[in-house]
């Protein structure tokens, strides 16, 4: 590719040293060499392509997942991402996170009034059965109802 690369410099500049006619022979040598040159980006952007979706399949096939999801979120998720800790003027994790809220609260509203509190009461029954002592759902519920 290197080699395609100095041809192509080579051609443009020896076009743009006769005038850089849009027409004849400089120029047809000029676009070919460009031509060419774009190709095998193209070709060699497939063939990556195709040896990544290869690796994926080899280790899916072979059932290893710490591979798979290694390979997949080096393609495909960005490591520059991090949460803020600066939100229009406020600092900290809870203070961000109610800032977030109180801006987005009016986007979504319910159409049952006291919504949360039938589900709450429905999930405490539900727990009562699965377990006698609730009280540690109950403070997790209460904590968590506090920053909503």
């Amino acid at each position: 590719m290197d080699d395609l690369k100095n041809k192509l410099i080579a051609a443009t500049t020896f076009w743009h040293t006769v005038g850089c006619p849009q027409s004849g022979a400089v120029n047809d040598n000029r676009l070919q060499w460009n031509y060419r040159y774009k190709l095998t980006i193209k070709q060699a952007k497939r063939n990556a392509n195709q040896a990544f979706n290869n690796e994926l399949f080899e280790y899916f096939s072979a059932k290893d997942d710490d591979a798979f999801w290694q390979a997949w979120r080096k393609r495909y998720c960005s490591s520059s991402l991090k949460t803020t800790s600066n939100l229009n003027g406020k600092q900290g994790d809870v203070n961000v996170y109610n800032e977030f809220t109180e801006e987005f609260r009016t986007v979504f509203q319910t159409n049952t009034v006291n919504s949360d509190c039938i589900f709450e009461e429905e999930f405490l029954k539900l727990a009562e059965l699965v377990s006698d002592d609730t009280s540690c759902l109950k403070n997790d519920i209460e904590l968590s109802t506090m920053y909503s």
